[in-house]
């Protein structure tokens, strides 16, 4: 080892170790807050259904964008990708939501993606919203069968064949 690893190896451990820079770090009485919008590609699990009929699930690809100064339990909305009335229709969806401070949710980019059991999904993000993101309020908007599903997810009886 030469006399200058030492500090070089100490400095690249350092940098590894700090917060991203989008992040900033909070004191432990106060929530740590997003300083600038940031996307995360991921994955959600479909609800499925309770009981000896289930059927085997597939992992449907999200992504999700966090707005400037979003922080665990602010709100979320989940948006269904379905075939909107066109491109600039979705753009104004998104801006208003993420300006409005809700972080956003696109679930299945390619609708071929979407499985045949929509409501078992808008149940599954929302569950994945919640825990695994940390969000408050969360509401779910979609259009065509995305439309449909959220409406049938809203049904009390049907979220506790899911859910319990």
């Amino acid at each position: 080892m030469t006399p200058h690893a030492g500090p070089a190896l100490a400095l690249s451990l350092a940098i590894c170790a700090a917060p991203p820079p989008a992040v900033r770090a909070a004191a432990p009485e106060e929530p740590l807050l997003i300083d600038t919008p940031q996307l995360q590609a991921g994955w959600v699990m479909p609800a499925a259904p309770r009981g000896p009929a289930a059927q085997p699930r597939r992992a449907v690809p999200m992504l999700l964008t966090l707005p400037t100064g979003w922080q665990v339990g602010d709100a979320a909305a989940l948006v269904l990708d379905a075939p909107w009335t066109g491109a600039a229709s979705r753009d104004r969806l998104l801006d208003a939501l993420l300006g409005s401070g809700t972080a956003v949710m696109e679930l299945a980019a390619n609708p071929s993606r979407l499985p045949q059991d929509l409501p078992g999904l808008v149940l599954g993000a929302l569950v994945a919203a919640t825990r695994d993101e940390g969000a408050g309020l969360v509401v779910a908007i979609g259009s065509g069968r995305g439309g449909e599903a959220v409406l049938r997810a809203a049904d009390d009886a049907l979220a506790a064949g899911f859910l319990g």
